[in-house]
């Protein structure tokens, strides 16, 4: 699959309506910047060379007694295990080593009682991101409400002859 079709194919998030009112304006998937920070959003693509991956979800509104749950998923993985640790707005997981198996639940974090429209989550390896598709999922009251799909891959290296053939040209 080329570059251009990937980024179509995961630019947009899968939706699911909910019978509360209550919905996900937005799941935006961003890098972290030089200061380790939420930083660019990003269109589904990141890097193994990334440490951090944050998603931010705005809600439309919030009601009292709303819980959610944020998941990162593995839908699979080229690599052979997987080594997380997971820091959803002020909690901090324990770090975990995991064999990662198809649609596998790499890590979940409940978020109850919702008190923000805004919720910031992010997920970091001690080691590079294994390369793989992989699913950012929010749930309210325990009922699937935004996908956000993204998949990791190895970064291109350039090889010097071509920049300078390209320059040359």
């Amino acid at each position: 699959m080329c570059l251009r079709c990937f980024r179509k194919k995961f630019k947009d998030v899968i939706e699911y309506d909910d019978p509360m009112g209550v919905s996900v304006q937005s799941l935006t998937l961003h890098r972290s910047n030089d200061d380790g920070e939420l930083g660019d959003p990003v269109a589904g693509l990141f890097y193994t060379t990334e440490e951090r991956i944050y998603a931010r979800i705005e809600l439309n509104r919030i009601e009292p007694g709303l819980k959610g749950k944020i998941s990162w998923i593995c839908r699979d993985s080229y690599g052979v295990g997987l080594s997380l640790f997971f820091v959803p707005t002020e909690f901090l997981f324990s770090h975990i080593f995991l064999a990662v198996p198809p649609n596998f639940e790499i890590v979940s974090c409940l978020v109850e009682p919702i008190q923000m429209a805004v919720i910031y989550a992010h997920a970091e390896l001690p080691r590079s991101w294994p390369p793989g598709t992989y699913d950012v999922r929010f749930f309210i009251n325990d009922k699937l409400a935004r996908v956000a799909p993204f998949k990791i891959i190895e970064p291109k290296t350039i090889d010097p002859r071509e920049e300078m053939t390209d320059t040359l040209l």
